[in-house]
């Protein structure tokens, strides 16, 4: 008997590349992992196969969906839109809108109070959503950091803080919103 001729296989090695099953002859979607606890897929079955592949696929539409977003947030810019009965802020996510008639007190600050967000985005360079603010309380945040300054709207309920990337567009939106209060 010539052992060279036989070959012996003990286990499923053929089926196992790169650390994934593959057996085409093996019904089962999950099997146990071969190092460590677990299970993992069988892509030889088409069920395995999709579920797999189906995994990986939402997985990486779910990160870009993400990066998207967080790029969208870093690249939008904060607008006004002032008309006779509403002012509307345009700003990814937390836009806002209010009626012209809401308006108690407008006012231009140098620099922004310590503030501790409650739901939005914050970042070095900016700060969106809503914020309690000290000595102001409840407000939003439409602002670019280290460029003031910072128009503070007061409404009934709460307070509005906003600028824009130069200090000229925004004391033209306070300019603008200077003539909404009587």
């Amino acid at each position: 008997m010539n052992s060279a001729d036989s070959i012996l296989i003990v286990d499923e090695d053929d089926y196992w590349r790169g650390g994934v099953y593959n057996n085409p002859h093996d019904r089962r979607i999950l099997v146990e992992k071969r190092v460590g606890y677990g299970q993992t897929f069988n892509i030889g079955s088409k069920k395995g196969k999709l579920l797999y592949y189906g995994i990986i696929t939402a997985v990486s539409l779910l990160v870009l969906g993400v990066l998207f977003l967080f790029v969208g947030l870093d690249t939008a810019q904060y607008t006004l839109e002032i008309t006779d009965s509403q002012v509307i802020v345009k700003a990814p996510l937390y836009g806002f809108a209010f009626s012209t008639g809401d308006v108690e007190n407008i006012s231009l600050m140098n620099e922004l109070p310590r503030s501790t967000r409650m739901n939005g985005a914050e970042t070095a360079q900016y700060s969106l959503g809503n914020f309690i603010v000290t000595g102001f309380g409840q407000s939003k945040l439409y602002v670019y950091k280290n460029s003031p300054p910072y128009i503070a709207i007061q409404l009934s309920d709460l307070y509005v803080f906003f600028n824009a990337k130069t200090v000229e567009e925004t004391e033209g939106y306070y300019r603008e919103l200077q003539e909404l209060i009587p």
